[in-house]
């Protein structure tokens, strides 16, 4: 048996580009670097969004070409290991549901801190371990569907296959401590879409208690130089 959410997978992704677009539109930068880029097709339209002209992007898959073709330098490279680009150098690092897939979080926040400008921002986007719905899959026993430790379906809220795999989810308040650890300091914290409510029910929630949203958003800073 497949258990559907009121709101699939395609329509929450909708809504969570919407908010990240929304969420990016307070920001200008102007050198910007994209991490798990795929196609670049998103990082374009953020980079376009904060009024960013030279634009990076790094993913472990080979999409040099078609990034190429949009005027974005690409870089493969994985994650879970030091970045190729130099110190110090880019106003926002853009980090979309990254984090979740790797092993080396600490190593991968160590990097994005590094490349940062002093002053410089990261736009953190990620699964919450602690929303609702996941709250209420562990009460019944089962596994919440934003792990995927093994490559069989062994919950029913799965559909016919696990979710990419994710090895690394944070809670909302887990995350804020662990960006802070890596010296980030918190500009703002927030969340988005509550299954299974109304979108604008589910965010006016999400207001007031961040905490059961499906997705974090934090946007971090790097201390400026003293």
């Amino acid at each position: 048996m497949s258990l559907a959410w009121p709101i699939g997978n395609q329509e929450a992704n909708k809504l969570d580009r919407q908010f990240i677009l929304k969420r990016l539109s307070q920001i200008k930068a102007t050198t910007m670097l994209d991490t798990g880029s795929a196609r670049c097709e998103l990082a374009l339209v953020m980079a376009k969004q904060v009024g960013a002209t030279e634009i990076h992007a790094i993913d472990i898959q080979t999409y040099d070409n078609e990034c190429t073709k949009l005027d974005v330098h690409f870089t493969v490279g994985d994650l879970n290991k030091p970045f190729p680009h130099q110190s110090d150098y880019f106003d926002l690092v853009t980090s979309i549901h990254n984090i979740e897939h790797l092993t080396n979080t600490d190593g991968y926040l160590d990097e994005i801190y590094r490349v940062l400008k002093p002053g410089g921002l990261l736009m953190l986007e990620t699964v919450n371990l602690a929303a609702l719905h996941y709250r209420l899959m562990l009460f019944f026993g089962f596994l919440p569907n934003c792990l995927a430790p093994s490559k069989f379906k062994i919950s029913p809220f799965t559909g016919e296959h696990p979710l990419h795999p994710h090895k690394s989810v944070f809670t909302y308040k887990a995350l804020i401590e662990v960006a802070r650890r890596h010296g980030f300091e918190l500009i703002s914290g927030k969340s988005h879409t509550i299954y299974p409510l109304p979108t604008f029910l589910g965010n006016a929630i999400c207001k007031i208690w961040p905490n059961i949203g499906l997705f974090t958003s934090l946007l971090l800073r790097k201390p400026s130089e003293s």
